[in-house]
């Protein structure tokens, strides 16, 4: 039930659904297509504009998220995805043509080391200053982008990189993938978000190329580790990239 006005009108419950109905069948002038670039950590964006624009000023913004995050919400739920982490460029965006045509834009995302890698995705929208309407998005996934990358050559790795763990969370093993461009040491340690060291799981001369590692949720000593967020630390090349994962026993 609504309430309907002196004037006829009916309130919101029977206004949006037709309203929504209007914008689906609308269309979008414009359309979008993102890649993500692992070497630079860039999101290339093509935004074909192909009907005349509502005279308006449009932005282009774009949000990472974040899937499987562990945390205890309020409604009973332990794994939550597509968390918000970060809009790019900044808050309000970047300017961009509504002239017909096709206009390429790249957005750097600084990623944050805490982050997992491989649950992130980037998702681009278009939005008019002045009415706050969204005209068209664009999502990639970034662990699939740079999977494929990674397979066009697998025996040359371009640089050091550490490629995540999988699964995360995890009960009570998971793989930790990571690659070198030359042979070298390597130094793969978890620690507790203290820095305490909890195991060692490389400390040797490694082969260029791609190498997965398992931890099986044990310490040096063997015993097991709690439930809760560790580190996983890698040492090559001068390089120290770290990430996070969450054992849940």
């Amino acid at each position: 039930l609504v309430e309907v006005m002196e004037d006829g009108s009916v309130g919101w419950p029977l206004r949006a659904p037709a309203a929504y109905d209007q914008r689906a069948v609308a269309g979008s002038p414009l359309e979008m297509a993102m890649t993500y670039d692992p070497g630079d950590t860039s999101v290339s964006i093509a935004v074909t504009v192909l009907d005349p624009m509502p005279a308006d000023s449009y932005r282009l913004v774009v949000a990472v998220t974040e899937d499987e995050i562990h945390a205890l919400g309020s409604n009973g739920e332990e794994y939550h995805n597509q968390a918000f982490r970060r809009l790019f460029p900044d808050l309000i965006g970047q300017p961009v043509a509504t002239s017909p045509g096709t206009h390429e834009y790249t957005v750097e995302l600084d990623l944050d080391l805490e982050w997992v890698l491989g649950n992130l995705r980037a998702t681009a929208w278009i939005q008019a200053d002045t009415t706050g309407q969204i005209v068209n998005s664009a999502t990639t996934m970034i662990a699939a982008d740079i999977t494929t990358v990674d397979n066009r050559d697998p025996a040359q790795p371009a640089a050091v990189r550490l490629l995540g763990a999988h699964p995360n969370p995890f009960n009570p093993r998971t793989s930790i993938a990571y690659s070198i461009p030359v042979a070298g040491p390597v130094r793969l340690q978890v620690v507790d978000l203290r820095g305490r060291l909890i195991a060692t799981l490389v400390d040797d001369v490694v082969a260029a190329g791609h190498h997965e590692v398992t931890w099986i949720g044990r310490d040096s000593a063997g015993r097991e580790a709690p439930s809760g967020v560790y580190l996983y630390r890698l040492e090559a090349g001068g390089e120290t990239p770290h990430g996070r994962m969450t054992l849940v026993r």
